[in-house]
């Protein structure tokens, strides 16, 4: 679960923000493609079921969506902050 402490010990700088957006980019592409891959090895006619790692894929893909979330709202706030009123 995300917390108030995981939001203030975020990077305060441009290209580091970038950069852990990108990454938790590339770690929410990786999450989708390990559900495709136990969707795909699920085999209801032989009782073979992936449910609980489906789950727990799903609720690390979450909390990857609020965190990436955090990073992307300081990255916006910064680049507001730094771009001039007029």
């Amino acid at each position: 679960m995300t917390n108030p402490s995981d939001a203030e010990s975020l990077p305060n700088s441009i290209p580091a923000l970038e950069e852990l957006v990108a990454s938790y980019q590339q770690q929410l592409k990786t999450l989708d493609e390990k559900q495709k891959r136990l969707f795909e090895a699920e085999d209801p006619k032989n009782g073979i079921f992936f449910a609980n790692e489906i789950h727990a894929n799903r609720q690390e893909k979450n909390q990857m969506q609020v965190q990436m979330q955090f990073a992307q709202v300081r990255l916006n706030r910064l680049k507001m902050e730094a771009e001039p009123l007029f």
